[in-house]
């Protein structure tokens, strides 16, 4: 009876529902993997993959946006591994098109936390503007170079007014040395410079990551093609069983003359 088919159809669209979760998640981990080996083919730095889907979901909606990475550079290579490993996720925050930052906040805050979107930033153009006061002569800002003025400012406003140090003591200013000893403004520390493969700031050469991303991008494509095998069975066997249930339950001709 169809009481009896009910929980089969209802247990079959939990499995179609399933799959095509599954499969909807390989086709955006494929994307991410096809955009990070195109931005390395460019000599442009590997983002993480929750910054990627979020310029992913920002772009589908016509919002454009570019990592800082892309558009600011370090000037002096001696300091760029302090420096980047001050500024950690900084690094890889969004700049929005101009005009475009409030839609794209509107966007954001309903993105799934399964994105993780809360390791990544989006560059607030009109606060990164605020002003740090006179930088002093060997303030990191310094070194801080770029065609986009607004990734420019924010780089610069996170470093402040820290300072390049070639030692630190106890009246050091605030400030770091290149191996990252860190002078505070009440207490003192350390922080790890980044290696040369942890760096994106600017033109980068991470051609080593090619092969390990081609490779990712083979075995996501071979399992989004088993899933949509599955989601497709798992389809056929719901319709199948709905049409089953619907011929069940229409009545004969019969039935239809005797009423």
């Amino acid at each position: 009876s169809s009481m009896r088919v009910a929980p089969i159809i209802q247990s079959a669209r939990r499995q179609l529902d399933h799959d095509e979760q599954r499969l909807s998640k390989l086709g955006n981990e494929l994307r991410i993997a096809n955009e990070q080996i195109k931005r390395i083919q460019e000599g442009k730095a590997e983002l993480p993959p929750a910054v990627q889907a979020v310029v992913n979901i920002l772009g589908d909606k016509g919002l454009l946006c570019t990592p800082v990475c892309d558009l600011v550079t370090v000037t002096d290579a001696d300091w760029a591994p302090v420096i980047e490993g001050f500024l950690g996720r900084s690094r890889t925050a969004l700049v929005v098109r101009s005009g475009k930052f409030e839609d794209a906040l509107s966007v954001f805050n309903k993105i799934p936390w399964d994105t993780k979107p809360d390791s990544v930033l989006l560059v607030n153009p009109v606060k990164s503007k605020a002003d740090m006061g006179v930088v002093p002569p060997m303030g990191l800002a310094h070194l801080i170079a770029g065609d986009n003025q607004v990734a420019v400012d924010y780089i610069r406003l996170r470093l402040g007014r820290l300072e390049r140090l070639e030692r630190v003591t106890t009246d050091s200013p605030e400030g770091f040395t290149r191996t990252g000893e860190q002078a505070g403004r009440a207490d003192f520390g350390r922080r790890r410079p980044l290696s040369a493969t942890e760096l994106v700031l600017g033109r980068q050469d991470a051609s080593h990551r090619l092969a390990v991303l081609r490779q990712q991008r083979s075995t996501l494509g071979q399992n989004a093609a088993e899933c949509e095998q599955e989601a497709n069975r798992s389809r056929q066997l719901v319709e199948a069983l709905e049409k089953f249930c619907l011929l069940y339950t229409s009545p004969s001709p019969r039935d239809v003359e005797e009423s």
